[in-house]
């Protein structure tokens, strides 16, 4: 197979699966923008470490794999319930199966199918490695980065996971994507933690999501008292986007919870077996302290 004949096989294999949104990008070194060194210095990263332990990682995908030539990315979309629904207790991404286990399967399938037809080594990848993804997205042509930090898909909106299938074969790359951003400024407007600002920079400190989600000690007060009863992540800058598009009725991010009570989470083992595989149980049961002190009955 050819370097562009194998992108079209890629490209359709990938919708195939599930994607809304796919491309191919050369592995190639990256430079660390000096914005985002000082974003870390300013401590926007919060408790996030590992961000400033990995960042030189990050340049290089043969960091991840060596030998790799290309990477291959991939978004897929999940639910989110837009204003004047309140917000959820939990996240749609969340709510189902674990995206990080769905999508490294979806990409698994899709890998081994592209063995049947060429030899090659491969790895996937779903938020964990050391790769910038939002970035290699955009060089792929699968969206923007909006100002609420997320990538953006045209026609579908920044509500979508990502997941990259590295290989060490030469495929043409796609065309990168153009910035278009409404600049409506909701996402900064409406965020219950006052994280955004209209650099396009996000202050992880102020950010419900994170202190849900990521944060090891429990959110100040000031915090607390916007949280709205929300009990894992937060998703307003996603759901106020006026990007969002139609929902799709697909197989690949089946809803398998329905809307969950906070009193009764202890109750709900298909969301509890999905989303304990990637938090705690005290990070889980603090939260639902918090959500219970803030929650409207």
């Amino acid at each position: 197979m050819t370097p562009d004949s194998l992108q079209i096989w890629i490209l359709q294999a990938l919708e195939a699966a599930g994607a809304v949104a796919s491309g191919v990008v050369s592995a190639r070194r990256m430079s660390v923008p000096d914005e985002a060194h000082a974003w870390i210095t300013a401590g926007n990263a919060a408790g996030m470490s590992y961000i400033k332990e990995h960042l030189t990682l990050r340049e290089d995908p043969e960091n991840v794999m060596p030998g790799v030539r290309s990477i291959l990315c991939a978004a897929f979309p999940y639910d989110v319930k837009s204003p004047p629904s309140p917000p959820p207790a939990i996240a749609g991404y969340a709510m189902g199966e674990d995206y990080h286990v769905r999508v490294r399967r979806v990409l698994e399938i899709v890998a081994k199918q592209l063995n049947e037809h060429i030899a090659c080594r491969w790895r996937v990848c779903v938020d964990t490695a050391p790769l910038p993804e939002r970035h290699l997205a955009v060089q792929a042509g699968l969206g923007f980065i909006g100002t609420n930090t997320c990538l953006i898909v045209p026609g579908v909106g920044p509500n979508v996971v990502l997941g990259e299938l590295l290989v060490d074969l030469e495929i043409t790359p796609t065309d990168p994507a153009p910035r278009s951003c409404a600049q409506c400024n909701r996402c900064i407007r409406d965020c219950p933690g006052g994280a955004l600002s209209k650099d396009g920079h996000l202050d992880a400190r102020r950010c419900l999501s994170y202190w849900t989600t990521a944060a090891k000690e429990a959110p100040p007060p000031e915090l607390r008292s916007v949280g709205g009863g929300r009990f894992f992540g937060c998703e307003t800058c996603v759901a106020i986007c006026p990007h969002v598009g139609p929902k799709y009725n697909c197989d690949f991010y089946e809803q398998t919870v329905a809307a969950v009570q906070i009193p009764a989470f202890w109750k709900q083992p298909p969301w509890r077996d999905a989303v304990f595989a990637a938090a705690p149980a005290w990070r889980l049961a603090r939260n639902q302290a918090w959500s219970l002190e803030h929650i409207p009955w």
